[in-house]
């Protein structure tokens, strides 16, 4: 090869190497923005995490991470009235705009790990977003095609297990990032069937189970550098939701995150249903005055959607306590109060009240308000309210007789 051939190799060299470093730098800068938006967005400072996420466009704009963290953000706004409809064509245009994105991502190349987590999240949150509104069996198929493109970057991952990523630690590793959204399918996946038995018939079988979720949940939670915070939530949600048998663990969890993030009205929430599941009603009825304090001071996404909830776990921690005078106050506010009405905390309002007319010995009452607990449809939510009017509608509820934290 002549000096000027020598000189033009060295130059492709060169160009590659650097296009190499600029895309390095780039995940680094995209990866510390991601984790400083995290931690705004489990602060409760849906806002700030906003404007931090918008930021990765300068870095690179056609990274679907900007989007889809939009998306995210999105989600927890509304995350404690699921059902309501406010935020679901931003929440869709910004998901469709980080799948079209990796999907141009995975045209350059089909191996990108990187384009392969964002396509699982997309139609995993996809996915989401149409269990949230009832639509189980079309939630099913989006999530589905989110697992295969999660299986896809796994499979890539173990083969290149032993090597390093040309980003260094500093990008976190992304391999581990995988297991979150993976996890979250897997287990919902293994119990879609309790859901789905509405339909006589399936055109798609859902693949995952419960255990194989949970261990991939507890793998983000112990290695993901992104996705640490939303698979503890998470798997509170499911320790308090589905698996009882693991309520000390969930406690352990849920203590851990408020004292992380003691301004986030979801997770203490969250963890005032928990404390009302163990028993513990008077720290449930405690822990809801200090989140209905935060809504007087006007903390920052403490609405009325809290408030509504607090006073909800609140009215269930007198029930259980048998004390009705005080339940009933807080009831017949939420029960007449326009401002907690038409929106997906009003089943459990119902369900509250037949408990009530249960323990006032008022029969026929309390009917009625089961069955008008189970008449919702749409979120799931409302189908887990939906389960507990049953009950009681074949058995009337009975209210203890002491605390079980006194």
């Amino acid at each position: 090869m002549g000096r000027p051939g020598i000189w033009i190799g060295l130059l492709l060299v060169f160009v590659f190497q650097l296009d190499e470093n600029i895309a390095a730098a780039n995940t680094v800068a995209i990866h510390r923005i991601l984790m400083k938006g995290i931690e705004a967005n489990f602060s409760g400072d849906y806002d700030r995490a906003a404007e931090i996420f918008s930021t990765i466009e300068a870095v690179d704009p056609e990274h679907p991470s900007q989007a889809f963290y939009q998306a995210v953000v999105l989600f927890w706004r509304n995350s404690l009235d699921a059902g309501n409809p406010r935020h679901i064509d931003r929440i869709r245009q910004y998901l469709n705009q980080a799948g079209e994105q990796a999907e141009k991502m995975l045209a350059v190349d089909e191996n990108n790990v990187d384009a392969l987590h964002y396509m699982g999240l997309v139609y995993t949150y996809l996915g989401r977003l149409e269990a949230h509104n009832g639509r189980l069996y079309r939630g099913g198929v989006l999530g589905e095609k989110g697992r295969t493109y999660l299986e896809r970057a796994i499979e890539i991952c173990e083969k290149q297990e032993n090597k390093t990523s040309p980003s260094g630690l500093m990008a976190g590793n992304p391999c581990e990032d995988l297991y979150f959204p993976y996890g979250a399918y897997s287990y919902f996946a293994g119990r879609l069937p309790r859901f789905l038995q509405v339909f006589n018939f399936l055109w798609f079988i859902p693949n995952g189970s419960t255990e194989e979720g949970l261990n991939a949940l507890e793998r983000a939670r112990g290695n993901s550098a992104l996705h640490r915070p939303g698979a503890e939530s998470l798997l509170v949600g499911i320790f308090l939701n589905f698996e009882e048998d693991r309520m000390t663990t969930a406690r352990e969890i849920s203590a851990d995150l408020i004292s992380r993030f003691p301004d986030n009205p979801v997770l203490e929430i969250q963890h005032a249903r928990l404390l009302l599941a163990e028993g513990k009603h008077q720290d449930a009825a405690e822990k809801s005055d200090r989140i209905i304090e935060k809504v007087d001071q006007r903390i920052r996404n403490y609405d009325d959607v809290v408030r509504q909830a607090a006073l909800q776990v609140k009215a269930e921690a007198w029930i259980r306590q048998d004390n009705p005078t005080s339940a009933r106050a807080i009831l017949f506010r939420l029960e007449t109060d326009a401002a907690y009405q038409n929106n997906s905390l009003r089943p459990y309002t119902d369900l509250l009240l037949g408990m009530l007319a249960d323990i006032e010995k008022k029969r026929e009452t309390a009917t009625g308000y089961y069955e008008k607990a189970s008449s919702y449809k749409g979120a799931l939510r409302n189908r887990m309210v939906d389960q507990k009017a049953r009950q009681y509608l074949e058995k009337p509820f009975i209210g203890s007789r002491r605390d079980s934290s006194s």
